[in-house]
């Protein structure tokens, strides 16, 4: 960070100044206002937001706090100064008060400082979680419904929960606001309208959906073989200002935390990474089935792809019934899950914030943890069906839960994380789900029939 001389102070230049301004404007979700003001100022908006200003405040007023009594303190008392869709798309939310960090994420923080609030299972009891404390179910109530004129086949949050976006078999992908759903009692204005975006871009249905770090910029994948790119801070704007195409239907896609990269799974059965400012597109070596044994790639095609929350390792859940995970830099296979559902289709994969876990769906009607490190089977989680739909499972913003649908009941089914135990069921749906996604910063989700 460039630094000048004014007035016979140390400074940190005003365009390094401004451009964390941007950054923290974005961070707090005031996408369009952070692009009008890196607009005015000529300052280049960051590939990814961030809260380093937030942070550099905090440590100037602890150093001041702390120079105020520096005489009663030694030395070594400041070494604690870290830096540290008709058929339609449900949202609930839960009637208590979330505990989740809109910010809470990865980047910059290493395994063992995600490890104080990521999901950890304890053990010492044969490694099945039985010792752990039972949480109770959250009352989940729905609080919106919107609609498409097809089937909503996709959704996902930004990474501060800001923004949700859904997509359906009829082409279409709307944005949603989350701070203009209100709950049941309240009333919303006509210009508060939750829906503050329609898109429109594809020739074919939505299959999944993901937010770049930055949160102005929606990326689509679709079965007309596209990734599209929305830039969601152009007033009025409908349609995708970059795309690239494949040969091959795109099931999936997840952004690389840096936004950098974008991963891609398709009915073929090589991963795909995309670099995002020249579109080029890399086939791991692995992938393409050169690897030896377990190494090798897919045999058959990616049904769900995910980048970890740090963006060190890729997950891929196969129709081959297997899951693979990916060194995120040479893009070499680490671990394969063979037979991870009994030789059933995997339909999705996530990790949990630190890493440590992958929370795995497939159409043997079960839901299943996995130690990443040693490929462990920590334990299932039993009482939904799954063998029609492509079926998804998540955790919730806490990683205490785990939720997923049941296309026997049409309800939505949650666990506990650490133990597996059944704990409730939620309607709401009159048509099977096959989505839902978890907001990444408040206790609720979104559910897609």
């Amino acid at each position: 960070m460039e630094t000048e001389i004014k007035d016979g102070v140390g400074i940190v230049k005003k365009e390094a100044v401004l451009s964390l301004i941007v950054s923290q404007l974005t961070d707090y979700g005031y996408n369009s206002l952070a692009t009008a003001v890196a607009k005015y100022t000529n300052v280049e908006m960051s590939a990814e937001s961030n809260s380093m200003l937030a942070q550099l405040l905090y440590i100037g007023n602890k150093y001041k706090d702390e120079g105020k009594s520096t005489a009663k303190k030694s030395p070594e008392a400041h070494e604690d100064g870290d830096v540290t869709t008709t058929t339609n798309a449900g949202f609930a939310g839960s009637g208590g008060t979330g505990s989740g960090n809109p910010n809470d994420d990865m980047d910059g923080i290493s395994e063992d400082e995600s490890e104080v609030d990521g999901l950890l299972i304890d053990g010492t009891k044969g490694g099945d979680g039985t010792n752990e404390v039972q949480n109770t179910a959250p009352d989940y109530i729905m609080w919106y419904q919107t609609t498409h004129k097809g089937p909503a086949t996709a959704a996902a949050f930004s990474r501060n929960g800001q923004y949700l976006a859904t997509g359906s078999a009829d082409t279409t992908l709307k944005v949603i606001d989350t701070d203009r759903i209100k709950s049941p009692t309240q009333k919303t204005s006509i210009e508060e309208k939750p829906v503050v975006r329609t898109l429109y871009d594809h020739q074919e249905g939505i299959n999944d959906l993901t937010f770049h770090p930055n949160g102005i910029v929606l990326a689509s994948c679709s079965d007309d073989r596209s990734i599209k790119l929305f830039d969601l801070s152009v007033s009025q704007g409908k349609r995708s200002f970059r795309y690239m195409y494949d040969s091959h239907t795109i099931n999936s896609i997840s952004f690389h935390p840096s936004g950098d990269f974008l991963a891609a799974g398709t009915t073929a059965s090589e991963l795909r990474i995309y670099d995002i400012k020249t579109f080029q597109c890399y086939i791991p070596s692995g992938s393409n089935g050169s690897g030896e044994g377990n190494n090798g790639g897919h045999t058959k095609g990616i049904v769900q792809t995910r980048y970890a929350h740090n963006g060190s390792l890729i997950a891929t859940a196969s129709l081959d019934g297997s899951v693979k995970i990916w060194d995120g830099v040479d893009g070499s296979c680490v671990r394969t899950l063979e037979n991870a559902h009994g030789g059933s289709p995997v339909t999705s994969v996530n990790f949990s914030r630190n890493t440590k876990y992958i929370l795995t769906c497939g159409r043997d009607s079960l839901i299943k943890l996995w130690e990443v490190g040693s490929g462990r089977l920590v334990h299932d989680f039993a009482g939904s069906v799954h063998k029609k739909t492509v079926c998804q499972a998540s955790f919730t913003h806490d990683e205490a839960f785990v939720i997923s649908g049941d296309e026997a009941t049409n309800t939505i089914t949650c666990w506990d994380s650490r133990t597996g135990t059944f704990l409730k069921r939620y309607g709401g749906q009159n048509q099977s789900i096959c989505q839902i996604a978890a907001s990444p910063s408040f206790p609720a989700f979104v559910s897609c029939s």
